[in-house]
This record gives structure tokens, sequence and C-alpha cells, in this order.
């Protein structure tokens, strides 16, 4: 997260000091972005909200369900901790093992890990990398917790400029939406424009095909890091098999074994041969896919 965060005027109070940032999209109705990652996505109707820490504690609120969620998930994994040291301490309490294991441990994390993800999510408009370095972090016992600690006010007051702007954001959305109308209707008049009208519609205009042009952009961008992702497992999945077929090939020329599908299914040297041309063929036309969408 960026602790040193640019005074910015804020869309509350209006006063110029250090504010959290928050980015809306949407034509007919406000939202927040959706969180995307490390991935950049742009949005053409996407703008920017600011408050300031006491705007947001004034009129925001607190991920109350994913903080009670995170702090049960935590106290169940020691609760399994517990009852694994109990069980090796020599006391006849041996059975205590799986059940301190998968009912305690097991879902304590799964549910720290789901409410600590949701959680650091928050820091998203502030996290240079979009907090993704963050919600791995959540996925490791201890180190989510010493993060959640360590977080929590930022966490908060994230959620707070959240909540307490999504009002603001609606009704932004909605004096742009109506301003905009105006100007329209005015040009579909054929009534001549003052320079200061005429002017502001050039402009809108400009940053219409801007944000059109930065869009296009970013799907672009998008679509190659997908396609050199697409080829990339397909050549690696051809390797694979080819690497399998030379290592049955070893096996059946030294007549001492067999090849097995799922471990469990034993395959004479036709039916691996098959096996190894369906995964061949499968693999050849993938790579012919991420070819020709590469060149699209």
């Amino acid at each position: 997260m960026n602790e040193q965060r640019l005074v910015r005027t804020c869309t509350v109070c209006g006063q110029e000091t250090e504010c959290t940032p928050a980015v809306f999209t949407g034509t007919e109705k406000a939202s927040l972005k959706a969180y995307t990652g490390k991935v950049t996505i742009y949005d053409p109707s996407e703008f920017t909200l600011y408050i300031c820490d006491n705007c947001g504690l004034q009129k925001g609120t607190v991920p109350k369900k994913a903080w009670i969620f995170a702090i049960v998930g935590h106290v169940l994994m020691v609760i399994g901790l517990v009852l694994m040291l109990l069980s090796g301490s020599g006391r006849d309490t041996a059975d205590l093992f799986p059940l301190g294991l998968v009912f305690f441990g097991l879902l304590g994390w799964i549910i720290a890990t789901i409410a600590g993800c949701v959680l650091m999510a928050k820091l998203r408009f502030e996290a240079p990398d979009g907090g993704f370095k963050s919600i791995l972090g959540q996925m490791v016992p201890v180190l989510s917790l010493i993060q959640l600690i360590r977080k929590s006010g930022a966490i908060n007051r994230c959620y707070r400029a959240f909540s307490a702007l999504k009002p603001e954001a609606e009704l932004n959305l909605q004096r742009r939406k109506e301003h905009e109308q105006e100007l329209n209707e005015l040009v579909e008049s054929g009534k001549p424009l003052t320079a200061e009208q005429e002017a502001e519609r050039v402009s809108l205009e400009k940053d219409r095909q801007k944000k059109e042009q930065i869009a296009q952009g970013y799907r672009e961008q998008l679509e190659e890091r997908t396609s050199k992702g697409n080829m990339t497992g397909s050549v690696i999945g051809l390797l694979i098999t080819i690497g399998l077929a030379i290592w049955g090939i070893s096996v059946y020329s030294s007549g001492r074994g067999y090849m097995t599908l799922f471990r469990t299914i034993k395959l004479s040297p036709g039916a691996f041969a098959a096996v190894i041309g369906v995964f061949l063929l499968f693999d050849i036309i993938s790579i012919v896919s991420a070819v020709k969408n590469r060149k699209k």
C-alpha cells in the first residue's frame, strides 16, 4: 500500500488534504470498480473520487462481517493447533489429531483465508500491484494474521471511503448525465451555441474519444497477454506429451513394465500409442489456435 497518500480535494467537504481514493464505474448506475488484481483493465466510464479521513469517519462504515469471519477463522486455527499439540504430548489424546486438523485447523484456515482476501482487496486503489501480494499473503497462516493486524487501520479507512463515497458517486453520475443531456438537446435543437458551450461540447467529445482510445489500448494489451499465455501453455503441454511418449517407449522397449491410465487402467503398447496420439492432436490444435489468435 502507498502509505504516503497524495493531497487531493475531498469530494465531501472540499478541503485540500490527504485523501483516500475510490474508483467508480458506470453510465446508468455508479458502482465500485471491480477488483482485477495485477491486471489493469480500463473502463471509459470510470471516475475517481476522494475523501479525507474526517469525512470517512463521519459518513463511512467498516467491514464488520469480514472482520468477524477473519477472527473466527484464526481462533479455529489456534484451537486446531492446540489439539494437535495435545495429540503429540504423550497423553491419551491421539484421537484429537484428525479432529484438530480437519474440523478446526483446516476449516479455520479456509474461513480466515477467504475473509482475509476480502479485507486485503479493500486496499486495491492504494496498492501499486492492486493488493495482489497482500492477498496471496493471506493464504499463509500466521503471516496472514500479522498482515491483518498491521493493515487493519488502512483497511477500515479504505472501506469507510468506499461506503461514504457511494452516494457521492451516484450524485456525480446523475449530474453529469443531466448536464450532457441538456447540452445534447441544445445541439439537436439547432440553436446556436455560445462560445463557452461550443468549447465544452468539443471538450466532452475529445474526452470521450480519448477514453475510448485508452480503453482499446488496454483491451489489446490484455488480449496479447492472454494470447502469449495460451501459446506458452500449449507448448508446455506438447513438451510434456513428448516426454511421456519417450518414457512409454523406454518402458515398453525394456519389456519390464507397462504404462497406466489414471494409475488403474493398464495400457497395451497400441493403447498407449493411441492415448499419446490423442494428446498430440489436442496439443497441436491448441498451438494452431493460439497462433491464429495472435495473428488477428
